[in-house]
Parts: structure tokens; sequence; C-alpha cells
């Protein structure tokens, strides 16, 4: 399988090139970033003068996106988008481009993440009128807030639960409404990318936590995406495919 990242000198790109390195069925033929490389790799600074590849990895920014989608378009190539806090233009862009190359996208590429946004879920579902928060923390030189896995956790919840209202950062007075499901976000030193859903029934607490020890998992994650995206018919793909696949 060959592959071409773009935001190849980024702590995920970094990520992706070493687990790349690691396996025999999968090949980077090239990585693009404003940052020169450092001659591990065929290193170009913009993606048109990038070669072809079969998977085009997105692990630039999120407002890179365009530029991606139509490097990944003249190439015929599929696409796997690793970067969050897209725009709704940005996200229709990828809806667009999904009519005529296949497009993965998650806001988490740990199958244990995917996991959880699955059970909390089910536990909104088997816990109708329970109260629900999320709670997330990253390093402190993670760029959005909330994460685009803690708001994915309660895209999850609202599945079920169609009136349910985010809540990022809960200040000032008032009593928490039956419809709110609080997201609060923390960002403090080196800590790993951890996300825990609270569900408390008046009766019991149900606590489920996921934590990314090291971005690896990410990176393992998102070679699976491309396995499994590359070759296949035009559309978008998530983790739940994956998860059922």
């Amino acid at each position: 399988m060959e592959i071409l990242i773009c935001g190849a000198e980024g702590k995920l790109g970094g990520a992706v090139r070493r687990a790349i390195a690691a396996r025999r069925d999968c090949r980077l033929v090239a990585g693009v970033d404003p940052r020169e490389g450092h001659g591990e790799y065929p290193w170009f600074p913009s993606l048109s003068d990038a070669p072809g590849a079969e998977v085009v990895i997105d692990a630039s920014f999120h407002t890179a996106l365009p530029d991606v989608v139509r490097g990944a378009l003249c190439r015929g190539a599929a696409l796997v988008v690793a970067t969050t806090g897209h725009t709704a233009e940005e996200m229709a862009t990828l809806t667009d481009a999904a009519g005529q190359i296949p497009v993965f996208v998650s806001a988490n590429y740990s199958l244990g993440a995917a996991l959880l946004g699955e059970f909390a879920r089910r536990a909104a579902s088997v816990f109708p009128g329970s109260e629900i928060e999320i709670v997330e923390a990253h390093h402190t030189g993670k760029r959005d807030a909330p994460s685009g896995t803690a708001l994915a956790l309660f895209e999850a919840v609202r599945e079920v639960r169609p009136r349910a209202r985010a809540h990022p950062g809960r200040v000032g007075s008032g009593v928490r409404r039956p419809e709110e499901v609080g997201i609060h976000s923390l960002r403090l030193g080196s800590l790993p990318g951890t996300h825990t859903v609270c569900v408390a029934t008046g009766e019991e607490t149900l606590t489920l936590t996921h934590a990314a020890l090291t971005p690896a998992v990410f990176a393992s994650g998102i070679l699976r995406a491309a396995r499994y995206v590359r070759g296949r018919a035009p559309g978008l793909y998530t983790m739940s495919d994956l998860l059922y696949m």
C-alpha cells in the first residue's frame, strides 16, 4: 500500500511515519509539510508537487483540508482524514469528495475510543433519565477545545437523545437542565488524551474512561483505516465500519 502523508513533520504525522516503517505491507512514497523533512523520506513542501499514492493521509491541520481534498481527488486516491475541528464548510467539502473517492473520517482513530462511543450510546439508551457529563484531558499544545472526540461522544449520546444539548464549560449560576450534556476540557502538561463519560441515575453512577497512552495507538488505527478504505467504492467511512467489519 503506497501512502502519502500531509503534515508529515507533525507529532501525529511522525507517529504514522514510524508505524509505516515498522510494517512490510505499506510504503511511504512522500511526505508533505511546510517544515523541511530530515532525509528519512521524500519530502515536498506542497501537495501539488508530490507524487501519486494509493492513500492520502491528512495529519496536518483542518484549515489545509481543501488543498488535501483536491490533492486526493486529482490522484484518484483514497483519503484518510486524521484532523479535527472542521467547520461545517469543510465537512461539506469532505461529503462532496466522498461522491468521487473513498473518504475515511474520524475524530479519534483508536479502536478503544470508538468502543467508548458505542458504550456511551448504549448507556444513554439503557438509562434514559440519567444525567451525562463528558470530561476530556489533553496536553497543553492541543489547539481545539472541546476535543473532536468529546464532541463525537456527545453526538453518540444525541443519537438516542435527540433533545440533548451540549454545554461546554459550565460557568455562572443556574441549575443544570435535564437535556444538558456538560463537556469539560483540561489542558495540562503532557497529559495523554483521556476521555471520560459519567452517567448518573440518582441511584448509581457509571463511569466510562478511555486513555490513549501513546500517539502510536492513533497511528495504528490510521493505517488500519487506510487498509480498509483502499480500493473501496466512493463513500464516507467511519470507525463504526471498522468495528463491525
